[in-house]
C-alpha cells in the first residue's frame, strides 16, 4: 500500500511503540494502515525524551538510511528513505510517499520451484533434492515420500535412494525407473513405511503395496494396485498394518499374515492417520472421515478440492489442497483459513519443533505454529473488511433496485421490450466474456512457451499485472500448474521424437535430465 497524500517527511517510533509521520498536513500517528492526526505541527519529526514527536529540522538526519531501498520502486536510484515497523507492518517513507508493507507470519524459500516432499532434513522436488539446504548430486528429482527412519533416509522418486551415515545405495531400474529391491521388480516407487515392532518394511508402489524383513530382503506383494489408484500407508494398530488403496481400508496381519479388506468409503482416499493408536482419519478430496470403534469412514466435514492432512494435536489438523491451507478443529468441527489463493501439492507437508513446512507449486513455506492464529485472526479482519464493504455496496444496490422498480411500473408498457434488449445484452456480454476469456488464456499459454522453463503462476501473474484469482478463473477448469506441466512435456516429446541432445533439451524444458529420461517416448501428456 502506498499514500502519496499528503507529502511524507519522515516516520519514527517511540519506546512505546507507537509509530509517528511528519507530513505536510501534521504530524499523524499510525495504526496499521489508518492515520490519526496528532497535532497540526508541519515538518520532519523526531521523539523527544519524553517519548513524544516533536517537530526538529536539525535532527532529521540522524533518522535517514539507505537500508531498504531494495523494498521500492526503482531501488537502484539514489535517495533517503526513513523506516520503522511492528510485528504487523514495517513502514518506509522515501520521496514524500508512505510504503505500508504487511509483515507476513511465515516464509517462503525455494521460489518458483514445485516442491514435492519434505521430512527434517531433506526437501525434494522436480527441480533437485535438498539435504540440509544443500543440492544432491543424486538422486536430481522426486516425486515421492522422503523419510528418515534411524540415521537412515529413503528418498522415494520411482526407484528407492537409500542414505544413511555408512552407505548411500540406489534401488532402481533404467528404464523402466522402478525400484528393484533383493532381484524383484516392485514397481515404481512412492512411500516407504518401517514397523519397528515386528520390524518389517511396507513399499507402496504404482504396481501394489509389499512387505520386506528388516534388511529390505525378500519382498512379497501383499496387495495389487492400479496405476491410476491413490494409496496411502496409514500404520500399525492393533497388530494390523493398514493402508488405503482408492476407497478401501486394508489391513495386513503381523500374526498370520492375512490381507482383508476391512472397510469401503464412498469416496476414494488420499491422505489419512491414527490418533493416539485408537481412531482413523481420512480425507478424500471433499470430505474428511472418522472411524468408530465399530464402524469406520463417518464423515464429520465437507472441504473443496484438498488432499493431504497432519495432527497438529489431538483436537487440530493442518489440512492443504489447491486453493489453500485450513486448519480443522475436531471439538467445535470448524474450519478456518490459514493461507487461502495457494496451490499446495500432495504429500508435502511436514511438522517438525513446532514449524509447519508446506510445499507449494512456487517453493516451500515455513510457518510457526505459534502464528497460526494470527494468520487467521488477519484472514477474519480482511473479511470483515470485505463484508463491511460488501455491506454498503449493498445498500447502493437496493436503493438502485427500488428506483427501478418505480421506474418499470411507470413505463410498464416498455417493460416487455426492456426485457428482451436485457436478455439479448446479457447474451452478447456473455458471448464477448467467452471469446475474452479464450484469448487471455491463449495469451497465457503463449508466454509459457516463451518462457518455458522458467514459467511459473507468479511469473504469470506478474507478467500480466494481474493476481491468482484472475489468472485460476481464466484458465479454468485447467491449473496453471498442469498447464504449465503438459506445454513442458509437448515440447519434450517433440525435441526427443528429434532426437535432439537430453541436456538440451533439460535446457528448454527446466526438467531434469534424469527426469526426462524417464519419460517414455509415446507418453502422452494430459
Amino acid at each position: 500500500m502506498v499514500l502519496s497524500k499528503p507529502y511524507f517527511y519522515n516516520i519514527v517510533q517511540n519506546g512505546n511503540g507507537h509509530i509517528f509521520a511528519g507530513t505536510s498536513n501534521g504530524v499523524f500517528q499510525l495504526k496499521s494502515d489508518k492515520l490519526f492526526l496528532f497535532n497540526n505541527k508541519t515538518g520532519y519529526v523526531k521523539i523527544n525524551k519524553d517519548g513524544n514527536p516533536e517537530i526538529d529540522s536539525s535532527g532529521v538526519s540522524s533518522y535517514s538510511s539507505h537500508k531498504y531501498l531494495h523494498l521500492l520502486p526503482y531501488p537502484s536510484e539514489k535517495r533517503i528513505e526513513y523506516h520503522t515497523g511492528n510485528e504487523q507492518q514495517f513502514y518506509i517513507v522515501s520521496g514524500g510517499r508512505l510504503h505500508i508493507f504487511d509483515i507476513l507470519p511465515y516464509s517462503i524459500t525455494l521460489r518458483n520451484q514445485s516442491i514435492r516432499s519434505i521430512s527434517k532434513n531433506f526437501i525434494g522436488g522436480y527441480s533437485g533434492v535438498y539435504y540440509k539446504g544443500n543440492k544432491m548430486d543424486y538422486p536430481t528429482y522426486t516425486d515421492g515420500y522422503i523419510r528418515e527412519i534411524g540415521d537412515t533416509a529413503f528418498i522415494c522418486y520411482g526407484g528407492l535412494f537409500m542414505m544413511s551415515p555408512k552407505q548411500k545405495k540406489n534401488f532402481l531400474i533404467e528404464p523402466p525407473y522402478s525400484a528393484y529391491i533383493d532381484s524383484v521388480d516392485v514397481g515404481y516407487m512412492d512411500d516407504i513405511f518401517y514397523d519397528k515392532k515386528h520390524q518389517k518394511y511396507f513399499l507402496a508402489t504404482k504396481s501394489g503395496v509389499y512387505v520386506t524383513d528388516k534388511n529390505l530382503k525378500s519382498p512379497k506383494k501383499i496387495f495389487d494396485v492400479h496405476s491410476d489408484e491413490s494409496l496411502t500407508l496409514l500404520g500399525a494398530k492393533d497388530n494390523i498394518f493398514s493402508f488405503i488403496v482408492a476407497n478401501k481400508l486394508v489391513g495386513y496381519s503381523f500374526t498370520d499374515g492375512r490381507v482383508m479388506v476391512i472397510e469401503k468409503c464412498a469416496e476414494s482416499i488420499l491422505s489419512g492417520f491414527t490418533l493416539d493408536n485408537r481412531k482413523y482419519y481420512t480425507l478424500s478430496k471433499n470430505s474428511l472421515f472418522q472411524s468408530n470403534p465399530n464402524t469406520f469412514f463417518s464423515k464429520v466435514a465437507s472441504f473443496q478440492d484438498v488432499h493431504s492432512m497432519l495432527a497438529l494435536n489431538d483436537k487440530e489438523f493442518i489440512i492443504i489442497g489447491n486453493q489453500g491451507l485450513y486448519l480443522f478443529n475436531l471439538e467445535s468441527q470448524i474450519t478456518t483459513t490459514i493461507i487461502t489463493g495457494v496451490e499446495f501439492n500432495r504429500k508435502a507437508l511436514y511438522l517438525d519443533n513446532n514449524k509447519l513446512y508446506v510445499g507449494s507449486i512456487n517453493g516451500l513455506y515455513t510457518i510457526d505454529v505459534n502464528q497460526i492464529y494470527n494468520l487467521i485472526s488477519r484472514n477474519n479482519i480482511k473479511i470483515n473488511a470485505d463484508n463491511q464493504d460488501f455491506d454498503s455496496l449493498y445498500w447502493k444496490i437496493a436503493l438502485i433496485i427500488t428506483f427501478l422498480i418505480f421506474t418499470f411500473i411507470f413505463i410498464k408498457q416498455k417493460h416487455q421490450l426492456r426485457k428482451t434488449e436485457e436478455k439479448v445484452l446479457k447474451v452478447q456480454f456473455e458471448a464477448n466474456q467467452v471469446k475474452e476469456n479464450t484469448k487471455n488464456k491463449e495469451m497465457i499459454e503463449d508466454f509459457v512457451r516463451h518462457n518455458l522453463s522458467t514459467a511459473s503462476i507468479k511469473s504469470i501473474v506478474e507478467h500480466f499485472n494481474t493476481n491468482n484469482s484472475q489468472i485460476y478463473a481464466i484458465l479454468q477448469p485447467e491449473k496453471p500448474g498442469t498447464i504449465i506441466q503438459k506445454l513442458r512435456m509437448e515440447v519434450v516429446m517433440e525435441m526427443r521424437h528429434a532426437r535432439i541432445d537430453i541436456k538440451e533439451i533439460s535446457r528448454v524444458s527446466g526438467f531434469s535430465v534424469s527426469y526426462i529420461r524417464k519419460i517414455k517416448i509415446d507418453q502422452k501428456t494430459n
